[in-house]
This record gives C-alpha cells, structure tokens and sequence, in this order.
C-alpha cells in the first residue's frame, strides 16, 4: 500500500545527515513508500531498489551495494534490523523497521490483521480517558479481539481507532471477569495487584519484631 509522503522532524534531521543520495532516495522514494502501520515491516527487495536506483544510470548492480546504503540508514537510526547488517551479506529478504516512522500518527485506514498490535502511548493515554485501570492486557486477549474483528475486512479504521476499540474491548472484559487469578476488584474493575506483601496487623508486627 502506497502512503503519502510526509516526513516528520526526526526523520529530517536524520536525513540531514551526511548520507549519500542514493541512501536519501531509498528510505524516501521506496521504503517510507512501503511502509503500512499495519505491519510497520519491510521486506526487501533488492530487483526493486536497483530499478528505482538505476532509473537514469545502473549505479547499483550488486547487492552488497544496497546493503551499504542500508548500513548507513541503520547508523543515523533511520532504519533498525532483527539481526546485525553484515556489509559483505545481501540484505535480499530480510526485514527492516522504520522506528521514526512508527512514531507518527498515521492517518492510514486498514482492516485488522494477525500482526497488528497497539502502541504503548496509545493504550496508556486512551486507558487513562475512559478510566481502564490496568491498560495491559494478555496474548489471550489480544487473540480474542484480533479473531472477532480480523474476518470483518470491511472495516477499516485507522490504528489509533483500532486501539480505541480494543481499549473498550478491555474495559468491558474488565468488569465481567479477571485477567488473572490473583486480580482483585477495584470499585467495579479487576486488575492486577502491585507486587508486594498484603497482610494483616498480625503479619506486619511479626515482621518488625524480627527485624529489630
């Protein structure tokens, strides 16, 4: 999926960078190109980038080529990797992350997918809005919210409406039944208690007695 091209103030200071052109027309013209909030993934693909890159001249003909451009990308924090960029090894296949990308408000709307999971800020700030106590929430969950909507692929919403409707999803769980065993019930919401000793005045004398 296509998105416009906006770049926002971190992105334009990394890219004031001493980076070489061919790196700034690759993260710009291809991978904020590719870039979806919904999978915040990019595979690459190096046919592609040469074809972009060799629009004009073929400057770029061997793979190590591209992986360079990318190595530079990935020092300016442009770019982050699931495994160290070795500069003698292709980067055909492999997946970046763009993390200043996955910062910006995305105005994007897509129906849900497997993949998909909420932003810390956004499920802190939307939990403290409509008073969910405890904005974490278990794989089972998550699952659960994912397999209700993910077969409902004419609903398409943005990922900060998505979060919304899985804060709502929480809250409404909240009041029904635990997330664990061990949650306690806080007006008429479970959740999880604070590590630490809960005892009686009994428990607690004993403890300073022994701790004299």
């Amino acid at each position: 999926m296509r998105t416009s091209l906006h770049l926002n103030d971190l992105e334009l200071n990394a890219l004031s960078n001493s980076l070489s052109n061919e790196a700034k027309v690759l993260y710009i013209l291809h991978l904020c190109q590719e870039y979806t909030s919904a999978s915040q993934k990019i595979t690459i693909k190096n046919q592609h980038i040469s074809a972009l890159l060799n629009s004009k001249n073929a400057l770029i003909t061997r793979g190590r080529q591209i992986t360079a451009l990318l190595l530079e990308l990935h020092d300016v924090g442009l770019i982050t990797t699931d495994t160290p960029i070795n500069h003698n090894r292709t980067m055909n296949n492999q997946s970046v992350s763009l993390p200043m990308r996955s910062n910006m408000p995305s105005t994007e709307h897509f129906a849900i997918s497997v993949n998909w999971q909420p932003t810390n800020t956004d499920i802190e700030q939307l939990s403290a809005l409509v008073g969910l106590i405890d904005a974490t929430y278990t794989e089972e969950e998550l699952g659960e919210f994912l397999a209700y909507w993910i077969t409902r692929n004419e609903i398409q919403l943005t990922s900060f409406q998505w979060t919304q409707k899985l804060v709502t999803f929480l809250k409404k769980r909240r009041f029904h039944q635990p997330k664990h065993h061990e949650d306690t019930k806080h007006g008429h919401q479970y959740a999880t208690p604070e590590a630490g000793l809960h005892g009686d005045d009994n428990v607690k004398n004993l403890v300073k007695k022994y701790n004299k």
